[in-house]
């Protein structure tokens, strides 16, 4: 996991993809000449099916990528709101505190 803030590069991960899925894809065809068709069409599949979902990790990063602008400034416009509700917080304890000396004055006089 990477701190707040931080900058991960997934372009190695998305460059070596391809390469990876082909040179698999050229080794299972290459032994699966000497097992029967049932195994090779099977080996197949489960390449298939590995390199699908390969795919649609890289598709969710790359969506992800994209939405990174907003995400940025969904997190200043939260902190913003934290810092307003911080004011906000310390105003009420402001405003009751001079509520309080208020009263006392009060009291003072009209006792």
């Amino acid at each position: 996991m990477t701190a707040r803030g931080a900058h991960t590069d997934y372009t190695d991960a998305i460059s070596r993809t391809p390469k990876s899925i082909r040179y698999k894809l050229t080794q299972i065809c290459s032994h699966t000449f000497s097992i029967g068709n049932w195994r090779r069409k099977r080996a197949l599949l489960a390449h298939l099916h590995r390199t699908r979902q390969r795919l649609l990790r890289l598709h969710v990063l790359a969506q992800w990528g994209n939405m990174a602008p907003a995400a940025g400034a969904l997190s200043r416009a939260l902190d913003a709101a934290a810092r307003q509700s911080d004011a906000a917080r310390d105003a009420a304890d402001q405003l009751a505190l001079a509520h309080a000396h208020i009263t006392a004055v009060q009291a003072r006089f009209f006792a």
